[in-house]
């Protein structure tokens, strides 16, 4: 246990109690196999799989494709295209799934479909943005899931959590970049949920008494059911450095940069909120999301090059 860690070596004293109880038991049957059993009872939130899921905007100008839309990329790509809902086994690194999906409709519409047709359980799910929505977290809070996912934007929590960046603690770990490893710093900030949903109601508070002396209330902020939930906000620092030395690039070539706006943006730049259920380290959390993007990107950009879904839709035009 020592030499693994305590979360490795639990999953490994589980894997080896399922094998116990059922006999052999494949990689692949073990997180039914291990949510059946009383012992997902003694660790409700021990992941024995671990799955990135996200969707693809993919053109489509078959005039039998009842799920061709414009949907909400029609501003970047001028054309109908239907999605590719795709799902990626992370520690094996390999893709499980891909669900052909209603090109207007936005990735958590999805979701629900996607958990229950291909048992995501017992397993961390790593999200992308487009499946953060109060009913999909709902789905990633049951059946011995746990997850990573970013904050939007637009919510409460990521508001909040730029409007205050202290941070209290960092990490580093090494990169590579171009065949060259480089030590990459990175600071980061803990709070829940429920503590950055009150600091945004605060805010927003103190700017309605600002404007208009407390005759009008403010907004109230919409709570999560899940209040518990960790928020984790990290920031790249070599990221962060390199952004602000391209935007300050830019002062007096280009009209919209401006040292009024690097003020303004330079705090979220190399800046990433991540909503967290799951009990690991924060350097584990950001790591673990980091191979999201190196694993089922990759993988799309692999699928997209090699199949080229346009030739397809040509050829289907031409049948």
């Amino acid at each position: 246990m020592q030499a693994l860690g305590h979360r490795r070596g639990t999953q490994v004293y589980a894997q080896a109690l399922c094998w116990e109880v059922e006999g052999y038991v494949p990689a692949c049957r073990m997180s039914d196999v291990f949510g059946g059993l009383v012992l997902s009872n003694a660790w409700p939130t021990l992941p024995v799989g671990e799955n990135a899921i996200d969707g693809y905007a993919v053109l489509s100008s078959s005039t039998e494709n009842e799920l061709a839309a414009y949907g909400a990329k029609y501003g970047k790509l001028g054309v109908e295209r239907a999605s590719v809902m795709g799902i990626h086994d992370v520690k094996k690194d390999r893709p499980v799934s891909a669900k052909y999906c209603d090109g207007a409709l936005p990735d958590k519409s999805s979701a629900e479909e996607v958990f229950d047709r291909y048992r995501l359980e017992w397993c961390r799910i790593l999200a992308d943005m487009g499946f953060y929505s109060e009913e999909v977290l709902a789905l990633l809070h049951q059946k011995g899931r746990t997850f990573v996912i970013p904050c939007p934007p637009n919510t409460a929590v990521r508001k909040a959590a730029v409007e205050d960046l202290s941070y209290t603690g960092e990490f580093t770990y090494t990169r590579n970049e171009r065949g060259r490893e480089t030590e990459v710093r990175v600071s980061y900030f803990e709070k829940t949920v429920s503590e950055l949903e009150d600091a945004w109601q605060k805010h927003l508070d103190e700017e309605a008494k600002e404007k208009n002396g407390g005759k009008k209330r403010a907004k109230r902020v919409k709570r999560s059911s899940f209040p518990q939930d960790r928020v984790i906000v990290f920031r790249d620092e070599s990221m962060h450095d390199r952004l602000v030395r391209g935007y300050r690039a830019q002062i007096g070539r280009d009209k919209g940069h401006t040292e009024e706006g690097l003020e303004e943006l330079k705090p979220t730049f190399g800046v990433i909120a991540l909503r967290i259920y799951d009990s690991d380290s924060p350097r584990d959390c950001y790591l673990g999301y980091k191979k999201r993007w190196r694993k089922i990107e990759t993988n799309y950009d692999h699928v997209s090059n090699g199949l080229d879904f346009d030739g397809l839709r040509e050829q289907d035009c031409r049948s």
